[in-house]
């Protein structure tokens, strides 16, 4: 995952106070659970979100304060850098079976249909 262009700031959208903002490419489930653990130790009350969901292929910041943007923006692509960096540093990947591989295919042979 690349540091600088892991956020797709492009498709961001607020609703209701809700960010929902897409990775370029899906996370890898190591990276995400760090991501979790690093948002439980350094989010702190007075923040200007309620809460940061983590998915594979994007975030979800719920109740962001009007005027948090940049504080948003800074804390969420720090998360990125810090998953990024220990994932550099040599977190293995998880294996993918052949039965995941091959549905992984189908499902992506969908897009081409549409």
């Amino acid at each position: 995952m690349d540091t600088m262009t892991a956020i797709d700031w492009s498709t961001a959208e607020v609703r209701d106070g809700d960010l929902t903002v897409m990775f370029r490419e899906p996370i890898t489930t190591p990276a995400r659970e760090r991501m979790k653990a690093l948002v439980k130790r350094l989010q702190r009350p007075g923040e200007p979100w309620q809460r940061i969901g983590i998915k594979k292929d994007r975030l979800i910041v719920s109740g962001v304060a009007d005027g948090g943007e940049d504080d948003v923006r800074h804390f969420v692509e720090s998360l990125v850098q810090e998953a990024s960096s220990a994932e550099a540093d040599g977190a293995p990947e998880p294996e993918i079976d052949e039965r995941d591989r091959r549905m992984t295919g189908a499902f992506q042979a969908f897009a081409s249909s549409d």
